[in-house]
Parts: C-alpha cells; structure tokens; sequence
C-alpha cells in the first residue's frame, strides 16, 4: 500500500509549495544575508521535523523556485562575514583617514568634522606627515600581526590600536553621511546608483566598530564562520547537509554548502563569482541553475583570488571583467576583489549581475522596489532620515513598521514618532507598538502619545508590558503609572 499524500502535497498555493511558501513569503529580497540564513535555518529546522529534508527539496526543485528569490536563498545559504584578521588587515590601511591627510596637505578645504578628526589623529598619533602617517598604518599593521600569531600585545601598543581604528571608523562615518545626504530620496534611479556603494560602506564601518570592540575586551580576533551551520546547531554540518539528498540539483547546491563551510568565503565575493559564472554559461547560451553557479563560484575562490580559462567567450566577457579589475592574459582572467571593485560584480539587489546590460538596466528597475531599499538602508540612519519624506515609504504597508521594529536610530525613531502620518492609518498600524517595544532610547514624552485608548485599549497595554519583557524599564514603568491611573 502506497504512502498517504500529505495535506500540503495537494493544497494549491500562490506560489512554491507548501510549506516552501512560508518560506518564501518571509523571506525577502534585499534582507540582510545573516538575516535570511537564521530565517532559513529556523524554517528547516521547523519543518524537518515533519517531513525529511531529501523529500523537503525534492518539493522544491520540482516546483520551479523563481530565479531571483532561488538565487538569494542560495546566498543566504552561504552566507559568511570576513574573519576579525582580514577585516583587520584591511581596515589598517587606514583609507579613509589617509585620503584626508592627503587631501589636507594639499591645501584642499575640508568642512569642520574633518577638521577636527584631522586634529585629533594628530594628537593622538603624532603625526606630521605622509610618510609619518605611512609607516604609522605599516606598524599598525604589524601589531595586528602579533595578535593573530601570539593572541595579546601591551596595552599601550593595544589603546594605540583600537584608537586609530575608531577614528578610522569615524573618517569612514562622514564619508557615508556626505554620500548619503547627495542622493535624491525621490529617485529611484539615484538610489540603485548608488544602493550598492553605500550598503558596501555601510558593511565596512560595522565591521570596523566590532574589530575595534574585539581588541578593547581583549578577544581572539576569531575566524569567519557560515550563518546557517551555526544557526542550525547540528552536531555535524557535513552530515546535516548529506540528508539534503543525492539526486540532480540539489547536489550542486550540496557541494556549495560544503565548500563555503571549509573556505568561508567573504559573502560579497561569493556573490562577485556568481557573477562570474553567470556570465560564463550566459554567453555560452547554457541556462543552469544558480545552484550551479554557487559550486562553481566556491570551486574558483582561492583565499581571496581567482583565476579562470575563459576559452573562446573571453572576448564577449573582456569588458566585464576589465570594468571589474580583473587581470586578462590569453584566455586566462584572475585577479581579486576590493570594496572598490564590489559595486561592479554585485547588482544593485545584492544578486549577480547579468551579462546583457540592457536586461540588467531592466532587471534593476524592476527589482529596486521600496520595499528592497528599506530593507537595505535600514541600518543607515542618514538615507533612512529622508526616505521617510518620500510617500512610497510611508505609503506602502508595513514599511515604516519595519523601520520601527528594525532601525536603532533615534533620530529615526523619534521622527517617526513625531509624525502622525508615520503612525496612523491602516498602512502603519503595526508602527506605535513596534516603537514602543523598540530597545532605542526614544524619548518618553514621544511615546506617551500612544497609552491612548485611540491606540491600546488598558488591557492591550497590560498585555503588551507582560509579552515583552525586553521593553526598556522606563517604558514599562510609564505604561504601568499610565494603567493604574486609568484603572482607578
């Protein structure tokens, strides 16, 4: 007697399969990757409970996912941040603060923020110089050096260390708010311009912050680990990922698993030799999965760097790969990325490019919803400042809540409080309880406007206090003075 066929094998959906469609409608393109690997490490771990995971993606491969949304669960997937050394290593190069000197020297006017970092570099690292200021960045660099060999340095050597990566952070700050304040909050097209350059930016300075943090407590400056191995909390990745099946597509997807969990491969430069390699079976005229682009891309990635014969589509690649700083000999391209260079491998929506400029031009107005670019800038507290002005944002439903729940800006926060065209109405009605559960230091005297019954009944406020213990103290202790009154 054959298997009963399970509910969710013949209920129609509107779109993959269940329970692949939970999947789907929660996670959403232009989410941060760490993001989408935990929400997917959550949904497997849910559901394998119930149906075993070879059988789990058979449903899938079988149902057609739609390329995009395919392609960002596969990133996802894949995600990894760089090791503390590499973030290190390239944070010492003391960029941003290096283009200020150089600019200064040259007699160029700076306006006052970095005037007064300028002075404080000078101060704190006594420096008069270029050449002073180079060497500075060469010992610096050495010192990281010894942490990662040895573990500890002194601790005059170690304030020295954490001091000119905070200012780095800070010179890297500015950089991001002068970008930010010149783009158009109207214009789409501005904003996919420049979408890319600002989230790889913005990628930077978080990483900055927490080396700079790492090294004050004293913390083994640790290696990059993939998200979803270790949201899963499986005792053997490599045998959790051998449940996933051994038949046709998923065995490519398999394979990327494997090899990003043993190279842990910087997630922008897994997305950069997706590129790669879309445009490799492009101009082949092959049409594969994304799986297939995945194993190839972590295949090639080597510590860094890449290097691959291109045979005889090297002509139609060559200006891609020139525009993306690759080196070309013969057939042979190789070369490796920098945030200079991510912006031209990395589409706009944080996916791989493709190789037809006029299907990508298409492809970016299509794919850049305000949706997508919330979702993105979140964490930006310039660009997030304006686009709350733009009707599409707080018109759209349930995009200023998520910038309620999400954003950490009190300048953000507090403007959404002050607005009733934020809070109000059917589109935001998620938004008063999202700030009022939100950690942020938002002023008390802005969310006292939402203890009204127009907003939450005394119980629904009592309810609130009880769910959410996490709510800062002070909140709590207003809604509690707030319902006693009332119940008086």
């Amino acid at each position: 007697m054959g298997k009963s066929p399970r509910l969710e094998d013949v209920m129609m959906t509107d779109g993959l399969p269940m329970p692949w469609n939970n999947l789907q409608h929660s996670l959403e393109i232009g989410e941060d990757y760490t993001v989408g690997a935990k929400k997917i490490a959550a949904f497997l771990v849910n559901v394998e409970e119930a149906i075993p995971l070879d059988e789990l993606f058979d449903m899938l491969f079988a149902s057609t996912p739609p390329r995009e949304w395919f392609e960002f669960m596969i990133v996802c997937m894949l995600d990894t941040g760089y090791s503390d050394s590499e973030v290190a290593r390239n944070v010492l190069r003391l960029h941003c603060m290096r283009r200020l000197f150089m600019r200064i020297k040259a007699g160029v006017t700076v306006d006052r923020q970095e005037e007064e970092l300028y002075r404080k570099v000078l101060s704190f690292a006594e420096v008069r110089n270029i050449p002073e200021f180079l060497g500075l960045t060469f010992f610096t660099r050495e010192l990281v050096e010894i942490i990662i060999r040895q573990g500890r340095i002194g601790e005059s050597h170690r304030r020295l260390l954490v001091g000119l990566i905070r200012l780095e952070a800070q010179a890297l700050k500015i950089r991001i708010d002068r970008l930010s304040d010149s783009i158009d909050a109207y214009s789409m097209k501005e904003m996919g311009r420049m979408l890319p350059i600002i989230k790889r930016l913005d990628e930077n300075l978080l990483e900055t912050e927490h080396l700079a943090d790492s090294i004050e407590r004293n913390v083994d400056l640790g290696r990059a680990s993939m998200t979803l191995a270790g949201a899963l909390k499986a005792g053997s990745f490599e045998k959790w990922v051998d449940k996933m099946g051994k038949g046709g597509e998923v065995r490519a997807l398999k394979e990327a698993l494997l090899l990003q969990h043993l190279k842990c491969a910087p997630t922008r430069s897994v997305v950069a030799l997706l590129s790669l390699y879309r445009w490799v079976f492009e101009a082949n005229g092959i049409s594969v999965s994304p799986g297939v682009w995945a194993e190839r891309a972590l295949e090639l990635y080597d510590n860094g760097r890449f290097k691959i014969d291109l045979g005889n589509v090297i002509d139609q690649l060559r200006d891609h790969l020139q525009n993306a700083g690759a080196w070309i000999e013969g057939t042979i391209a190789s070369g490796s990325f920098s945030d200079r260079l991510y912006s031209q491998w990395i589409g706009t929506n944080g996916l791989s490019r493709p190789l037809d400029r006029k299907e990508e031009t298409e492809e970016r107005e299509k794919q850049l919803t305000v949706r997508q670019l919330v979702y993105r800038f979140v964490g930006n507290e310039s660009v997030m400042y304006r686009l709350l002005d733009n009707p599409e944002i707080f018109g759209a439903p349930g995009i200023v809540e998520y910038i309620a729940k999400n954003s950490r800006s009190v300048m953000v926060l507090s403007k959404i409080a002050s607005n009733n065209h934020l809070y109000a109405g059917p589109n935001n009605d998620g938004v008063p309880k999202a700030l009022l559960t939100n950690p942020s230091s938002i002023p008390l005297s802005l969310l006292r406007i939402f203890f009204k019954p127009s907003f939450f009944s005394t119980a629904e406020l009592r309810r609130l206090v009880d769910a959410y213990s996490s709510m800062r103290p002070e909140v709590i202790a207003e809604i509690r003075e707030y319902v006693e009154d009332e119940e008086e």
